[in-house]
C-alpha cells in the first residue's frame, strides 16, 4: 500500500531544502536545522509508509507486530529532534534557563517512545494494528504544549511585528493541532505526521519571510518592508517618526566605516529594543530610519527623550544615540507621503538646530597654545 500524500510531502520537502540551498540570505545555523529537520521528516514519512508494507504483507513477516511497533516508536522519536530542530531561531531573547528547560525536556519524550519497542507506554501492536494505551494522550498533549511553547519562545519574537508571518504562525498551530486530534481520536498518523511536513512549509516560508523584509546590517526592517507597509496604512491613522543619525559621516571619515556600521547597529538594535511593542522599525536608507506606531504621538515622544542621547546598549558598544527625529501624526485621510514629508521637514529642522548648537559649543571652546 502506497500512502500517496506522503510522496507529495516529500517532494516538497526536498524542494524546501533545494530552495534553501540557493537562498544566499537564511543564515548557515537556521539552513543547517532546516536540512537536518528536513531529514527527519523524510525519515518519519518513509517510517510510515514502510509500516504499512510491513503490515500490509500480513504474516509473510516473522514478529511482524514486533517489527511494527519498532517502527512506530522510531517515528515517535524523529519527532521532537524535528520540532526542537524547526523552532531552534532567534536565541537572542532566550534566558539560560529557559535553554536548560529546552535541553533537559526534549530527550525525555526521544527516551520514552524508544522504551515504547520494549516497554509498552504509548501504545502497542496487535495483530498488525496499534492499540493507543493511557499514555498516549498524556504524551501527545504534553507534545503539543512542548510545541507551542517553543514557537512562541523562538517564532513569535521574531514575528511580533510582522502582520504577515503572524498569518503563517497562525497556520503552523492550526495544521499541526489538526493532525495531533486525528491521532488522538482516529489513530490517524498519516494526517498526524503529514501535518508536520505541512507545518514545515509554513516555517519554512515564514523565516524566508522575515529574511527577505531585514535590512541584513541592522537586522530591523528594510526599504522593501518599508514600501509595503506604507500602502497598507495609506487609510489609517499613524504616527510617523523619521530618525536621522547625527555623526555617522564622522565615524565613517575617522574610523573607518566598519565603525560607521557598528554605529547604525547600535542605534538600530537599541532604538528597536526601547521602542518594543509600540510599532515598526523600518531602515529607509544609508542612516535613516522610519518607525511607524499606532500610539499617539505624546505617548511615544517621553521614549524617544529618554533614548536621545543616551548610551546604547551595551551590548552592542560603547556608542552615544546621538539622532534627529520628527513626528507626524497621519490622518486617515492624509496621504502617507504627505505625512512622511511632514516627519521630514521636522527631523531636518531639528538636526540643523543640532549642527548649530555644536558649532557654538565648538567656537565657545578654549583655544590651544601656539
Amino acid at each position: 500500500m502506497i500512502i500517496y500524500s506522503h510522496l507529495i510531502e516529500i517532494v516538497i520537502l526536498f524542494y524546501i531544502m533545494y530552495s534553501l540551498r540557493q537562498d544566499q540570505i537564511i543564515e548557515p545555523e537556521v539552513k543547517k536545522n532546516f536540512y537536518i529537520s528536513g531529514v527527519f521528516l523524510v525519515c518519519l514519512l518513509t517510517g510510515n509508509q514502510l509500516w504499512q508494507l510491513v503490515a500490509h504483507l500480513g504474516n509473510e513477516w516473522p514478529n511482524q507486530d514486533f517489527i511494527l511497533n519498532t517502527i512506530d516508536s522510531i517515528c515517535y522519536a524523529f519527532i521532537l529532534p524535528v520540532i526542537s530542530l524547526l523552532l531552534w531561531i532567534n536565541q537572542e531573547n532566550v534566558t539560560l534557563q529557559q535553554r536548560i528547560l529546552v535541553r533537559m525536556t526534549g530527550p525525555w519524550f526521544i527516551l520514552i517512545a524508544i522504551l515504547n519497542i520494549w516497554i509498552p507506554l504509548i501504545f502497542i501492536t496487535k495483530n498488525a494494528q496499534m492499540i493507543q494505551l493511557p499514555g498516549s494522550r498524556i504524551y501527545t498533549a504534553l507534545e503539543v504544549l512542548y510545541f507551542l511553547w517553543l514557537l512562541y519562545r523562538y517564532y513569535v519574537h521574531s514575528f511580533a511585528q510582522y502582520p504577515k508571518d503572524k498569518v503563517l504562525l497562525a497556520m503552523v498551530v492550526i495544521i499541526v493541532v489538526i493532525g495531533q486530534i486525528a491521532e488522538a481520536h482516529q489513530n490517524n498518523y498519516t494526517t498526524s505526521w503529514g501535518s508536520i511536513a505541512i507545518a514545515y512549509y509554513f516555517l519554512y516560508r515564514a523565516v524566508a519571510n522575515l529574511y527577505e523584509n531585514t535590512d541584513q546590517l541592522t537586522h530591523v526592517f528594510n526599504y522593501y518592508s518599508y514600501v509595503n507597509h506604507m500602502r497598507s496604512i495609506e487609510k489609517k491613522n499613524m504616527t510617523i517618526i523619521a530618525f536621522d543619525l547625527n555623526g555617522l559621516k564622522q565615524y565613517n571619515d575617522t574610523e573607518g566605516h566598519q565603525k560607521g556600521d557598528e554605529y547604525l547597529t547600535a542605534f538600530a538594535q537599541t532604538a528597536q529594543k526601547k521602542l518594543w511593542g509600540k510599532g515598526m522599525l523600518f531602515r529607509t536608507g544609508g542612516d535613516e530610519f522610519v518607525f511607524l506606531s499606532p500610539q499617539k504621538p505624546g505617548e511615544l515622544e517621553p521614549v524617544l527623550e529618554k533614548i536621545l542621547e543616551k548610551k546604547c546598549d551595551p551590548k552592542y558598544g560603547d556608542y552615544l544615540l546621538s539622532f534627529s527625529y520628527g513626528i507626524a501624526e497621519k490622518a486617515a485621510e492624509e496621504s502617507t507621503e504627505a505625512a512622511c514629508a511632514r516627519a521630514d521637514r521636522k527631523m531636518y529642522d531639528m538636526k540643523m538646530e543640532y549642527y548649530r548648537t555644536h558649532e557654538r559649543r565648538a567656537n565657545n571652546l578654549p583655544k590651544g597654545k601656539e
